[in-house]
């Protein structure tokens, strides 16, 4: 008598690839990150009731911007002049210490007006908070709708005063982190490249977690949970960081970094809630 046959086995269905760009390589995290300011000034081109609130920060930041510059073209050459008078005869030795006294009046003028910039954006992000966090409400009720408890604006002003409260304890840290970072400036021949490599890297992960602050703070996260969060997603968050202090330095679009930057992280941070990477209060 014959064995019954056996009928063969199913061929394995293949599982369909992830399209989520946050389940490849470190690269296109990174990569999604950094297009997040960008998908977020598409959004607000494509809305224009979120542009309209996007006019305060931008002049403020106008105003200070052009301040700095005109207080360091001011301020450069007395700086330098204090320890090298410039320069008065007219011969050839002369003028060659002349156009070194020039340079180095651009070098001091051009310092303090990267130094203000960092000061600008972090003294703007303080001021702006609540104009940048009612621009984040909105753009999160867009994207994933509005939260339980809805809109009140007793709360919404709770949650401003701690935004700029851990944004204050954020800036402070990053200014300390800086300090000691400086400290490698005393490593000879390397020392700058390593300074200018950390500094990139403290830079991009502190901004991260300020472009993502108004959303974790409405998931009322302790200071210290917003650093977990942005740690545990370090690939695209520093992606997001990286691409803000980009902006930082891009004429005319520097003006309106903040609140473009604050509406691509909560972009971001939909995202993530969406695809189950970041549940509640964690």
């Amino acid at each position: 008598m014959q064995p019954p046959t056996q009928s063969p086995a199913p061929a394995p269905v293949p599982r369909p690839e992830s399209t989520d760009p946050l389940d490849r390589g470190a690269l296109r995290r990174f990569l999604f990150g950094f297009g997040a300011p960008w998908r977020g000034l598409r959004l607000l081109l494509t809305h224009p009731r979120l542009l309209l609130q996007i006019i305060v920060p931008a002049a403020l930041n106008m105003v200070l911007v052009l301040l700095v510059v005109a207080a360091a073209l001011i301020w450069a050459p007395e700086l330098v002049g204090t320890f090298w008078a410039r320069p008065a005869g007219i011969g050839f030795g002369d003028m060659l210490l002349t156009g070194m006294w020039l340079a180095g009046v651009a070098f001091v003028a051009l310092f303090l007006i990267a130094l203000g910039v960092i000061c600008i954006y972090g003294v703007a992000g303080l001021v702006l908070t609540p104009f940048l966090d009612y621009l984040s409400e909105r753009v999160e009720e867009l994207t994933l709708g509005p939260r339980p408890e809805g809109f009140a604006w007793p709360v919404f002003f709770r949650q401003v005063s701690v935004s700029i409260w851990h944004s204050l304890l954020n800036f402070a840290l990053y200014l300390a982190v800086m300090g000691l970072l400086l400290l490698l400036n005393l490593i000879p021949a390397a020392g700058q490249a390593l300074f200018m490599a950390g500094s990139s890297v403290a830079s991009a992960f502190f901004l991260a977690r300020e472009m993502l602050d108004g959303p974790l703070t409405r998931d009322r996260l302790r200071w210290t949970d917003k650093y977990r969060v942005v740690w545990r997603h370090k690939a695209v968050t520093m992606g997001l960081g990286a691409a803000t202090a980009a902006m930082l330095w891009i004429p005319l679009l520097n003006f309106i970094c903040l609140p473009v930057a604050v509406t691509g992280g909560t972009l971001l941070y939909a995202h993530l809630r969406l695809t189950g990477r970041l549940p509640l209060n964690s």
